[in-house]
């Protein structure tokens, strides 16, 4: 590729050589020529005087009527036709007679630098995606992390202004506390007396089962795994428990079960949504696998992942308190929406760099861009450290769930990228090439002022 670019430059530097000389020619004939029809002019005005006062009439010979009414000859014809080869060989041959070296010509040296990385961009292909960060992309991905984070600390905190097993006493997350207490109801209420599911059930002969630790050790009251082991469990009239031990149970209930999987769906829905708001709530989606972890190595003041997910559940790290973390993440997105949006209507070089780059993932919005795909990744990486130093020093209860959740899944994408088939982005960056020169060649001097200022907008 950077073969054939070079060889182009040649042939068009010695193009515009030979332009400008020809230019300078034409110029020269055209002064010429306007000194002639001045003087043609002069001529026929005495001529239409001598006439006037002879009242004689002009008459030209047949010969001379001949050559003035004879077409010019078209210079068009005359241009042979010559293969892309054989031009270039002619251009180097008489560049290096001019005592120019055709190697160190470049399109570079033909371009100024905005120009050619602006052909560039919009028209390499390559075999692996590249998301080509600039500082703008810098800056707002580091912005969007420290949004994520500062949210994190200062709205997130806590579920309960409570030490964790004798730590220091923290201040609680005043939103939780609001959605706790904006939206609580009893255990009693009109949804649970309309919904009741059969893994509902409390079998005393279970490890860990009691009034307000049931829904922890019930896979059906998860809102994440319940979504099939509840449905499940109301269709076939029992519950699937996971004891403190970790170990699995398959109880019959005698709450009854629902032969309609629609009923079943619409049932479990709105058992969940009757529990959700009740002073102990339910589990954070996929907590209460961690009940499988309540045996093994110790992890944190002489506790198992296990114990350590039940103590928190206990101490309000909830649904409630799940959606109060997602505010992280979703400060982080929001931010980079914001971003994408705002600048894919600003600059037109970002928005023709961001649809070769869909283009090249095979997607179809600004979330398949690798820009996007980096930028989230280290956007969110940003959070989950900070996240981390928040761990260290608060204990388990300031682990930002949804947060990890999230880095994780920017992760897995990332990664899916690197896996991609090299010769698929290759074919599919090649098709949008024969694409974008179907529809006609760009105007660089659009891409003259990339991100216009806010002022430009008042105009």
């Amino acid at each position: 590729m950077k073969e054939q670019l070079q060889d182009l430059a040649i042939c068009l530097h010695f193009g515009g050589l030979r332009f400008e000389e020809m230019a300078v020619g034409v110029r020269q004939d055209l002064a010429v020529a306007q000194r002639t029809m001045i003087g043609i002019d002069r001529l026929e005005g005495q001529i239409d005087a001598l006439m006037e006062r002879t009242r004689a009439k002009a008459s030209f010979p047949p010969s001379v009527m001949g050559a003035i009414s004879e077409k010019p000859q078209d210079p068009i014809s005359e241009i042979r036709e010559i293969s892309y080869h054989q031009c270039l060989r002619e251009a180097k041959l008489e560049l290096r007679r001019r005592g120019m070296d055709p190697e160190g010509i470049s399109p570079e040296s033909i371009l100024d630098r905005a120009s050619y990385e602006a052909l560039r961009n919009r028209f390499e292909v390559s075999f692996r995606l590249e998301a080509q960060l600039d500082k703008y992309d810098l800056g707002f991905l580091f912005l969007a992390g420290l949004a994520g984070a500062l949210v994190d600390w200062l709205v997130v905190k806590v579920p309960k202004g409570t030490g964790f097993l004798g730590g220091p006493k923290q201040d609680a997350s005043p939103l939780t506390t609001f959605i706790r207490d904006k939206f609580a109801m009893g255990h009693a209420n009109s949804l649970s007396d309309r919904f009741k599911a059969a893994y509902d059930a409390m079998p005393s002969w279970v490890p860990g089962m009691n009034p307000s630790m049931h829904r922890f050790h019930s896979l059906g009251h998860d809102p994440l795994v319940g979504m099939a082991v509840g449905v499940f469990d109301i269709l076939r009239g029992g519950a699937t428990l996971l004891d403190a031990n970790g170990k699995l149970h398959f109880f019959s209930s005698n709450l009854g079960h629902e032969y309609n999987p629609v009923a079943a769906l619409f049932c479990h829905l709105g058992h969940l949504l009757s529990d959700s708001f009740t002073p102990m709530g339910l589990p954070a989606p996929g907590w209460t696998l961690l009940n499988a972890f309540s045996k093994g190595q110790d992890v944190y003041r002489e506790r198992t992942v296990g114990e350590l997910a039940q103590i928190m559940y206990r101490q309000g790290y909830d649904l409630r308190h799940f959606f109060t973390m997602a505010t992280a993440p979703a400060a982080v997105e929001l931010i980079l929406a914001a971003y994408f949006i705002f600048r894919t209507q600003a600059d037109e070089q970002f928005r023709d760099s961001q649809n070769r780059q869909i283009v090249g993932a095979g997607g179809k919005t600004y979330l398949s861009s690798e820009r996007y795909t980096a930028m989230s990744l280290l956007a969110h990486l940003t959070v989950a450290s900070s996240n981390g130093v928040r761990v260290s020093i608060q204990g388990p209860l300031a682990l930002n769930y949804p947060e990890w959740m999230r880095f994780v899944h920017a992760l897995t994408q990332w990664l899916k990228r690197r896996m991609m088939n090299p010769s698929d982005i290759l074919l599919r960056g090649l098709q949008d090439n024969s694409r974008m020169l179907l529809d006609g060649w760009i105007s660089l001097e659009d891409y003259a002022n990339p991100v216009p200022k806010a002022t430009d907008f008042l105009t």
